[in-house]
């Protein structure tokens, strides 16, 4: 087995069926730590949660004849044609050995295990909205921060707080969450 140097500084992510970004993957973890978040949708697509730290983790490479490969314990699909596989392990917040293990069609068996040190990728947080769709507050484990949803207009696509003066300089800009 042989690493695929396509796949080192990259990045990998995972959607859901509509489009929304559930899992990212920074880095490979062979020149630093690797950061993995995971982030929750609502029935709206809005993003509800975001937490970071543990989940799946990409692994990627090339075998030198056809076999089956798994990554961490799960299969991961191999192009016969190409010998490339590409799978996936459950890692959490720090030090992690991931085996992956080549066995080929005579049963031979060639196993690399792989220690990987997973950083926390941003701090967690917790998302609401209002009926209207606007963001209200994002909580973390160190502030709370609420948004205000009346009062607010943006006709030229820039959310400014309609009650206060606008000087032709300077534009007071609020969170996106902001608007109404």
């Amino acid at each position: 087995m042989r690493e695929n140097p396509g796949r080192f500084g990259e990045y990998a992510y995972g959607y859901d069926l509509a489009g929304n970004r559930t899992g990212e993957q920074i880095g490979t973890g062979t020149n630093g730590p690797v950061a993995l978040s995971q982030s929750s949708y609502n029935n709206v697509n809005q993003m509800t949660s975001r937490t970071g730290g543990s989940g799946l983790m990409q692994f990627a490479g090339v075998i030198n004849k056809p076999a089956t490969v798994t990554v961490g314990g799960n299969a991961a699909p191999v192009n016969q044609a190409t010998t490339n596989f590409a799978g996936y392990a459950s890692v959490a917040l720090g030090t992690n050995v991931v085996p992956v293990i080549a066995t080929d069609y005579s049963n031979n068996s060639k196993t690399n295990k792989y220690q990987m040190v997973v950083a926390n990728n941003g701090v967690a947080k917790t998302i609401s909205y209002d009926l209207n769709g606007n963001e209200t507050s994002v909580v973390t484990a160190t502030s709370t921060n609420t948004y205000p949803t009346m009062g607010c207009s943006q006709p030229d696509g820039i959310r400014n707080r309609a009650d206060e003066p606008k000087p032709v300089h300077v534009r007071r800009l609020w969170p996106a969450g902001a608007d109404c």
